[in-house]
């Protein structure tokens, strides 16, 4: 304050001419030099990068969904044209039971798929040229 309005009179009083007081003022002096941004301050010049990387994020996640996606679609069309086969008779399906396991065998052009299923669930599945 003294250096916004040196003339006031308040500054003539004794007190202020102590050396206790000359110290305090100096370390408020020093103090006001550095001085910290508050913390919602820091936060909004923060906000802007931190948009920019969330968005170059979803982008990267929205591309490997897509992309998923796509594989994902591309395996369930073989699958339905593996199914449309053997719907429409053009693969032909036998089952042989066996004692801890069922086995289907197809055939399909030149190949046969062996499908085993075992006692604990899995499913295999195996090619061969026919014998």
């Amino acid at each position: 304050m003294r250096q916004e309005f040196p003339a006031h009179p308040i500054w003539a009083d004794p007190i202020f001419a102590r050396d206790d007081y000359l110290a305090f003022a100096k370390d408020v002096e020093l103090s006001l030099l550095d001085v910290e941004e508050p913390e919602e301050v820091q936060i909004r010049k923060t906000l802007p990068a931190i948009a920019e990387r969330l968005s170059i994020l979803h982008q990267g996640l929205a591309q490997e969904v897509n992309d998923w996606g796509t594989e994902t679609r591309e395996q369930l069309n073989g699958i339905a044209l593996r199914l449309g086969d053997l719907l429409e008779g053009r693969i032909s399906l036998t089952l042989h039971p066996t004692c801890h396991a069922t086995t289907a065998v197809s055939s399909m052009g030149s190949r046969r798929l062996s499908f085993k299923r075992s006692g604990d669930g899995r499913l295999g599945v195996s090619t061969r040229a026919p014998q």
